[in-house]
């Protein structure tokens, strides 16, 4: 057969069928508007038997429905580790809750954060907060934590594990630190690590190094909660103030590069996170209720304010400055 044969072939294959496509949309066209409504309704309405997400169904039933974990769990857990609500933590139990953990003598919590690899073990007795905020930070009242040197670590970033008495920062290291009433100690096995204190006049915080096959220990120390408190919204309000001269520099600071305001920033922003931090982590030293409930609801408006970018002045209120 020829191409020409084989082409005629197919165009006479092929107009049944185009004709056939016709019928159907020529049907549908010729239908009635209130026909063609109610196919299209047919197609699209939802079905009023759907069942409503996750989100309406907490606000028509006013439930707080937990996220699931997403960073932290404990791969290990051995002894009486228990929450607030004496809720037993069992092996393999998220711990992205905002939550302490008592541990009794000789129990053992090790944690891991599922997205980085990093590894802490908590040896009791002692009381703990893992995984704040679901990052890499610890809260520890009492007890011992040992720290995994390679394991998660990564340029740049640091894990905090924050006591009452300093907090201690690490990028790749490992630790041991001990905290107990009025006492704190930090071993450096591998790598170093900084202890972070509030400074001698309060106004801010201070560092020391511990290099590898160091040790610090301080004895007879004491917290006051309510200055901890007062250190974090004073560097907090410091950090903001800041980010607004980085911002919208007044006329006194357009003459300062916006990299040495930025610095500036930095460094203060740096202070209140560190500040904030020993302040949270003297709160676990406080039963609930009373002055704690009081104190955390204070702690996170300074953390919303060196943590948020603050609004720029307005006209009104620079010539008002003025």
């Amino acid at each position: 057969m020829t191409a020409l044969a084989w082409a005629v072939a197919f165009v006479v294959a092929l107009v049944p069928a185009c004709r056939r496509g016709e019928s159907k949309t020529d049907a549908l066209a010729s239908a009635s508007p209130s026909t063609q409504s109610a196919r299209a309704e047919t197609v699209v309405a939802p079905s009023s038997a759907a069942p409503a997400s996750p989100a309406s169904a907490q606000d028509d039933v006013g439930i707080r429905v937990l996220s699931p974990a997403k960073n932290c769990r404990a791969i290990d857990v051995k002894g009486r580790v228990v929450d607030e609500t004496d809720h037993p933590i069992t092996t393999s139990a998220p711990l992205d809750r905002a939550v302490w953990l008592d541990m009794d003598p000789k129990a053992l919590l090790a944690v891991k954060d599922v997205e980085t690899g990093r590894e802490l073990v908590f040896m009791g007795p002692g009381r703990v907060r893992p995984c704040v905020d679901g990052e890499e930070r610890f809260y520890l009242v009492s007890g011992e934590v040992r720290t995994a040197a390679a394991a998660g670590a990564r340029p740049g970033a640091e894990v905090l594990v924050a006591t009452p008495y300093g907090v201690v920062r690490y990028g790749d290291a490992r630790l041991v630190i001990k905290a107990d009433r009025g006492a704190i100690s930090i071993r450096a096995e591998m790598g170093d690590a900084w202890l972070e204190v509030p400074s001698a006049d309060g106004s801010g915080i201070s560092e020391e190094k511990i290099g590898t096959g160091k040790r610090l220990e301080r004895k007879g120390l004491s917290v006051d909660v309510k200055a901890l408190v007062g250190t974090c919204e004073a560097t907090a309000k410091v950090a903001e103030e800041r980010a607004l001269v980085v911002l919208k520099p007044g006329p006194s600071e357009q003459t300062t590069p916006l990299g040495a305001r930025a610095a500036e920033h930095m460094r203060a922003r740096r202070s209140a996170r560190f500040a904030c931090a020993l302040a949270r982590a003297a709160l676990g030293t406080i039963e609930n209720g009373g002055d704690r409930d009081d104190h955390d609801q204070a702690l996170g408006r300074a953390e919303a304010r060196f943590r948020g970018v603050p609004s720029k002045p307005s006209d009104a209120e620079k010539s008002e400055s003025r």
